[in-house]
């Protein structure tokens, strides 16, 4: 079964905008409010690289269709799509319990992000393989 690329593009799209949306807003107000004290740019040196580089992939492959149209005619398996997404959300996720765990349990907010390199380097590369092979699959639609 196959979905059009260019409508699974903007779903995904969607899915990270909002969830970096809500990320960026969360450290936004706790450095605004002080919860990092003078060392707030260590949590945005955590946030930014663990969400930007699959951000910027997203929105330029957005933005190049946008211009020329160049997933017109291109489909993706809809089993590959759901993958991408449902990793794509379970990264979100797990990046957003390192700024509202701390928070909720008195956890050292720092101490859960610089610990957290253990297991989000694999995570975040899976993410990156399937967002990877998902743009760079070419497959036509069928018809019929």
């Amino acid at each position: 079964m196959l979905i059009s690329k260019r409508k699974a593009i903007h779903r995904l799209a969607a899915a990270w905008t909002i969830g970096f949306a809500l990320l960026f807003g969360l450290l936004l107000l706790q450095t605004l409010m002080g919860a990092y004290g003078d060392r707030s740019e260590e949590a945005w040196n955590w946030l930014l690289p663990t969400i930007m580089p699959t951000m910027l992939l997203i929105y330029g492959v957005l933005f190049s269709d946008l211009s020329g149209g160049v997933f017109e005619t291109e489909s993706v398996k809809k089993f590959l799509y759901r993958l991408t997404l449902w990793l794509s959300v379970f990264y979100l996720l797990i990046v957003s319990l390192h700024i509202i765990i701390p928070s909720l349990f008195s956890f050292p907010r720092l101490g859960t992000m610089s610990q957290s390199h253990i297991y989000m380097g694999p995570l975040q590369g899976l993410v990156g393989i399937a967002i990877g092979y998902f743009f760079g699959n070419k497959q036509k639609e069928e018809t019929g």
